[in-house]
C-alpha cells in the first residue's frame, strides 16, 4: 500500500477542496432545477440547465486532473486503496483530509440522488404531456374545431385531421 507523505497529502487536500466546492455548487443547481420544474419556470429552468452543463463540464475536466494526481500518487488507484491511504495518514492534514474525503463521497452520492430524482420528474412530465398530446391528436367524431372567424373546420382525416387544419 502506498503511504501518503505530507506533500502528497497537501496536493490531494487542495484538489479535494476544489472538487468538494464544485459538488456543493452542483447540489445547489440540482435543487434549483427541481424547484424550477415544480414551479414550471421554463425560462429559468433553461438558464439553470445551461449552468448545470457548464458545471458538469468543469467537473469532468477537474475529474481528469484529480485522476492524474491519484495515478501519480497511487499508481493504480481505487476507492479502497485511497480510503486506506487517507485513513492511515497521520500527518498534520490527517483530520482535514479524512473529513474532506468523507464529505466528497457524501456530496457525490447526494448529487447522484438529486439528479436521479430530477430525471424521474422529467420522465414523468414527458409521459404526462405525451398522454395529453395523444388525447389531442385523437379525433373524436363528436368534437368540432373552429377557426378564428367561427367557422367549423372539416373533419376529413385525408386533409390531416381537425388540428392539422387549424
Amino acid at each position: 500500500m502506498t503511504k501518503l507523505n505530507d506533500k502528497q497529502a497537501q496536493e490531494l487536500q487542495n484538489q479535494l477542496h476544489i472538487y468538494l466546492q464544485q459538488l456543493q455548487e452542483l447540489q445547489d443547481i440540482l435543487k434549483r432545477e427541481r424547484d424550477s420544474m415544480g414551479k414550471r419556470e421554463f425560462s429559468e429552468l433553461d438558464r439553470i440547465i445551461q449552468h448545470k452543463m457548464h458545471l458538469l463540464n468543469e467537473a469532468a475536466t477537474f475529474d481528469d486532473q484529480l485522476s492524474k494526481t491519484l495515478k501519480r500518487i497511487f499508481r493504480n488507484p481505487n476507492k479502497e486503496l485511497i480510503t486506506k491511504a487517507i485513513d492511515s495518514y497521520k500527518g498534520p492534514l490527517a483530520k482535514t483530509l479524512q473529513l474532506q474525503f468523507t464529505n466528497l463521497r457524501k456530496a457525490a452520492d447526494e448529487c447522484k440522488r438529486m439528479n436521479d430524482i430530477n430525471g424521474r420528474i422529467v420522465n414523468h412530465a414527458q409521459q404526462h404531456y405525451g398522454r395529453i398530446i395523444s388525447m389531442i391528436k385523437r379525433e373524436d367524431p363528436n368534437t368540432k374545431t373552429y377557426c378564428k372567424k367561427g367557422r367549423e373546420y372539416a373533419t376529413s382525416s385525408a386533409s390531416g385531421g381537425k388540428l392539422a387544419q387549424a
